[in-house]
Formats: C-alpha cells, structure tokens, sequence
C-alpha cells in the first residue's frame, strides 16, 4: 500500500506506452449494424497482455500475459467473440504463455517456446 506501493501498479504500463511504438488500425463501421463485442480483456490493469498471435505451428492463437508488481494474483481473462471465460493464476513477476485452441474452445498453458523445440519440432 501507500504511494509507493500505488506507484509501482502504474509503472509497467507506463513503461510500456512510453517504450512501444503504437499500433494503429483503420476501423470505421458504417454504424447500422451490430455493435461489435469487445476483444481480449483482462480485469486487472496490473497484468499485462503482453502478446496475441497465431501459434508457431497449427491455427491455435497465443495468449501470453505478464504480472507486472510482484504480488501473486488472480485475473479473469474474456474474450466475448471467441466465448472465452477463464480464471488465471499468476505468480509475481510471472509470463504465462496460454493456447487458445479455437475449434476445440480450449485454453491450456504452454512454455514459452510453445512447445517447440530447437530446430522448431514439437518435444
């Protein structure tokens, strides 16, 4: 707690904006249709997003998140498109790597090689 403890919650993200350049893309919706849903959300700004992508190897997107403070946590990671609703366990300081395999709506963990090994096989 305290001003220290407050100020080391917003550091990691501070950190990101000023570091990354920013991503931007084009959407302009005509407005007469549905309203979109929201993308991948996670409901603790203390824990990062750190990467989506499609998986190295298959049609399977990774997820990869990073607790930024050092406090073992909880999250609740959604994403309303794909039906995903998941609680996350995170140590301090820990990057997960997680599988979303969409035709089986399956979310698992990996490693961060995504379980590949050195010349890019599956161990």
């Amino acid at each position: 707690g305290g001003a220290r403890g407050d100020r080391l919650k917003e550091i990691e993200r501070e950190a990101q904006i000023r570091n990354e350049a920013p991503v931007v893309r084009s959407f302009q919706p005509d407005g007469l249709g549905k309203p979109l849903k929201s993308g991948l959300v996670v409901d603790d700004p203390n824990v990062v997003v750190a990467a989506v992508k499609r998986a190295e190897k298959g049609k399977a997107v990774i997820i990869r998140l990073f607790e930024s403070t050092g406090h073992k946590r909880t999250v609740r990671l959604t994403e309303s498109a794909w039906g995903l609703r998941k609680g996350i366990n995170l140590n301090g300081f820990e990057i997960k790597t997680l599988v979303w395999d969409r035709k089986r709506r399956r979310l698992s963990e990996t490693d961060l090689m995504e379980g590949l090994g050195p010349r890019g096989k599956r161990k």
